[in-house]
């Protein structure tokens, strides 16, 4: 069953304040910056995949003009200018609805560019752009899942989570690693 996409379900944060005033038209946009997996081709001819772990995004608000989020978020740019690489910005996007609802937090995060201003007969929407690395991102539809789906993307997302933290759960991955073996065994002992 499908359901709709409400734009109000989404809502936008920096260190935790919630942005307001998001332009009508293209609220937010989250892209990866890079590929997720390279492959590389040796002489003999065989071919090995790298996998990125360390992913990195460009996150994009667009911001009526009139919002007071543009002050809140100019005084942080400042800050940051004058404070430098050292100021870890938290940014956080959230899709809340019933079932499904993408999310996206990363907790490394600085300014890309300072936005540019226009005046005109018509408000306009400013864009904050930020570079954020180590996120935790998960796409996700507005439809249920199902419990397997749900408890394998609550897993994932406190393992990322809990990584940029600078927690080590390693010894859960382990876990993770075994159950998903005995899974494959069983699976291909069925067939």
């Amino acid at each position: 069953m499908l359901y709709t996409y409400v734009p109000s379900a989404v809502k936008c944060y920096i260190f935790g304040v919630e942005l307001v005033g998001l332009s009508k038209e293209n609220l937010v946009t989250i892209e990866r910056i890079g590929e997720s997996v390279v492959m590389r081709k040796a002489p003999d001819g065989s071919n090995t995949a790298f996998i990125d772990n360390n992913d990195s995004y460009r996150v994009t608000f667009n911001i009526e003009q009139v919002s007071e989020s543009n002050e809140f978020l100019h005084t942080i740019y400042k800050l940051h200018k004058r404070v430098g690489l050292n100021l870890k910005i938290p940014l956080r996007v959230s899709e809340k609805v019933s079932f499904g609802g993408t999310q996206f937090t990363a907790f490394d995060c600085f300014f890309e560019i300072e936005p540019n201003s226009e005046f005109s007969s018509d408000t306009t929407s400013r864009q904050w752009v930020f570079i954020c690395n180590n996120a935790s991102y998960h796409l996700k539809g507005t439809s249920d899942n199902g419990f397997i789906t749900d408890a394998l993307r609550s897993t994932i997302r406190m393992i990322e989570l809990s990584e940029v933290a600078g927690i080590d759960l390693s010894n859960i991955e382990a876990l993770i690693d075994v159950g998903i073996n005995q899974a494959e065994q069983k699976l291909k002992s069925l067939f």
